[in-house]
């Protein structure tokens, strides 16, 4: 079966009442919260960052490192007068860098943000996809045990008529072919189950699926992750290139002392200034001025393009929804008109008014409305998964 479906309680309890199956393998766990089941999992994602070779510091106060200068003059003439200077230098941030500054730590926090939110995006399509694959096994699981399961309580009643001559052997034996081909699908499903379980306990933790997918019903307003990272990157670029422009607007503060050692005595002078820039500029050079024009036009083509394909995604997405849920509709019809059915044909065959292999066929028929019923039914539910996932909703 190629549907991704889900189990739905009405349903189960029709296959229940009708062929008394019960499965341990389609027992779910209570629903998980969204906080709960993402924090879990992201914890298991592995980080990956690059080896950081040094420490650095952010600048708070100064814009450059201090320096310390020391001049010697020495007099060529015998009445001349010899001096020792020695000057210190500050250069301070002025408002204009520190106000920069403090944008870009707004800056950095933001994209730290922004990085959390892009993994539990991914993280999110992740989930929902092994979610969904696993409601698709477990559905088929369901069909094909039931199936089998009937086959079985038929095989009994066949051998019975066979023993006191009603039926041929050859129909015990189609009975038990189909049985046998039914169960051998049942398995193998049930064995995929398990593969994606595994995969799910290593993600979350979580030994057993959750009764239910936690999604959000709200409609997003903020733009998506990958839109404001685009975004993002050309505010640290022009941020970048105002911090290059402002750097010769430091505040500076000298602080000297001089010694002067004359003929006819010696002196010490201590000497303080000051220097500040009577304006500020945003100039850059030719070169800077290109390479952050030219970035500029690779992000705004890349924005664009990032654009146009979750645009697209989104449509298609709202599309499949769309189409689920009218196909839902008309497959309830037919799944509510499968029981009546499945009761004539078990008239027929009491009546032994219809051939086995018919009547198997037939049966299996009207069972497969009922799946298609439940499948699409949760078809719907994957495809506003989906959508929420191309609108960039995290669970």
């Amino acid at each position: 079966m190629s549907y991704i479906t889900c189990k739905s309680s009405a349903l189960f309890f029709i296959l229940n009442l009708t062929f008394g199956v019960s499965s341990a393998a389609a027992q779910n766990a209570p629903t998980a919260h969204s906080d709960d089941l993402m924090t879990e999992a992201l914890t298991r994602v592995p980080q990956v960052a690059l080896n950081q070779t040094a420490a650095f510091t952010a600048r708070t106060v100064l814009a450059n490192a201090p320096s310390l200068s020391v001049m010697r003059w020495q007099s060529q003439e015998d009445w001349g007068s010899d001096e020792t200077e020695l000057t210190l230098q500050l250069s301070f941030l002025s408002p204009a860098q520190r106000q920069l500054l403090a944008t870009s730590n707004e800056l950095s926090t933001a994209l730290q943000q922004l990085q959390q939110q892009q993994q539990a995006l991914q993280v999110s399509g992740v989930l929902r996809q092994l979610y969904w694959q696993a409601q698709l096994l477990k559905t088929d699981y369901e069909y094909y045990q039931s199936i089998a399961a009937h086959l079985q309580q038929l095989s009994e009643i066949t051998e019975h008529q066979v023993d006191a001559g009603e039926l041929s052997r050859y129909a015990l034996l189609v009975v038990q072919q189909r049985y046998q081909q039914q169960q051998s699908l049942a398995q193998a499903k049930q064995a995929e189950q398990q593969q994606l379980l595994t995969l799910w306990q290593q993600l979350t933790g979580q030994s057993q699926w959750p009764h239910q997918l936690p999604e959000t019903r709200t409609v997003t307003t903020q733009p998506h992750p990958q839109l404001q990272a685009l975004q993002l990157q050309w505010q640290a670029s022009l941020l970048a290139s105002q911090q290059t422009a402002a750097s010769d607007s430091a505040w500076s503060v000298s602080a000297g002392y001089k010694h002067i050692q004359s003929p006819t005595g010696s002196e010490a002078q201590v000497g303080l200034g000051f220097s500040i820039p009577l304006a500020t500029t945003n100039y850059l050079s030719n070169v800077e001025l290109q390479a952050l024009q030219q970035q500029q036009r690779a992000l705004t083509a890349a924005l664009q393009q990032s654009q146009r394909e979750l645009a697209q995604a989104q449509a298609e997405a709202q599309r499949n929804l769309t189409h689920w849920q009218q196909q839902l509709t008309a497959q309830r019809q037919a799944a509510a008109l499968s029981s009546a059915a499945m009761a004539a044909l078990e008239q027929l065959r009491q009546a032994q008014h219809i051939d086995t292999a018919l009547y198997i066929d037939r049966w299996i028929e009207q069972l497969t409305y009922q799946y298609e019923a439940r499948t699409i039914e949760l078809q719907v539910q994957y495809a506003y998964a989906q959508l929420q996932q191309a609108q960039g909703v995290s669970l």
